[in-house]
């Protein structure tokens, strides 16, 4: 080990590098050299998901040099992907495996859903796959989604509250719009299930649900029912701060509202104690 060089990819490689270095005991010549000594190079990140940032990395730096990849997280699959398209990678060394869930979502449609993804231009990567979503305390990892209509990748809403991320915290993400919203507990009628995630764009609330993988688009009246049913605690909390928006008879109000209820309620998107006609509105 004494023979070895570190290097983290950043960002978040080079923060388990810096723990990394205090359970090794590392010299500090030994992490990010100006010129690497004898040994292998350690390339270390928190985790590899399709394997890009290591492709890239590695495409940078073409040096002749042995490589070590060190990851907390990754698929066994990957990991001999790695080993084998990379000549001088070594080894590809984490100390958790990932689960790969996509043929259990695809099922028989999912070696045409991995055929597909290998034919797309996404650039360089080891493995296609769909694991658990990982979160660390210095940042959550980027997902890639397909976009049908501009044919390219785009990133995945995040999952990780602000406040629990330091790369949402000096990113500007905190607050801002396309963060996901925290679900918080509530004691009312209706709540948000687990699986569901919701955001909101200027005056819009994009709610998906990750069981269905059905997405809705709510907009008007209907952003604004939503936003008061999951902020309010209780069902008169919600057509209260509704009325002071609305200047409609609150007949029609509470029609319009259960009408909502139960439309979400059948699809899943919400929760009610009991049958969406027992709520007492």
């Amino acid at each position: 080990m004494e023979d070895a060089s570190f290097v983290g990819i950043p960002r978040g490689g080079t923060v388990v590098l810096g723990l990394l270095s205090y359970v090794l005991g590392l010299d500090q010549t030994q992490i990010h050299p100006q010129d690497l000594i004898s040994g292998p190079l350690i390339v270390v990140d928190d985790c590899f998901l399709s394997g890009a940032r290591l492709a890239r990395f590695l495409e940078e730096h073409p040096s002749p040099t042995e490589v070590v990849a060190a990851g907390l997280y990754a698929h066994p699959d990957l990991r001999t992907a790695v080993e084998q398209e990379q000549p001088r990678v070594k080894a590809c060394v984490t100390a958790r495996d990932l689960t790969d869930y996509a043929p259990e979502i695809y099922g028989d449609d999912y070696e045409a859903w991995k055929a597909r993804w290998d034919r797309r231009e996404t650039g360089p990567r080891f493995w296609t796959g769909i694991t658990e979503h990982l979160c660390f305390p210095w940042g959550e990892p980027d997902y890639g989604i397909w976009n049908s209509e501009t044919e390219q990748t785009d990133r995945a809403w995040t999952v990780a509250p602000p406040d629990r991320s330091l790369k949402a915290q000096f990113s500007g993400q905190r607050g801002s719009e396309g963060a996901v919203q925290v679900q918080q507990s509530s004691s009312g009628a209706i709540t948000v299930p687990p699986e569901v995630f919701y955001t909101t764009f200027s005056d819009q609330v994009l709610v998906g649900a990750t069981g269905s993988e059905e997405c809705l688009e709510l907009d008007g009246s209907a952003a604004d029912f939503w936003t008061a049913l999951v902020t309010c605690e209780t069902i008169s909390e919600a057509k209260s701060a509704l009325r002071q928006k609305y200047n409609v008879k609150p007949k029609r109000l509470e029609s319009d509202l259960r009408a909502f209820v139960e439309a979400l309620a059948d699809r899943q998107f919400l929760e009610t104690e009991g049958a969406a006609d027992a709520i007492s509105f």
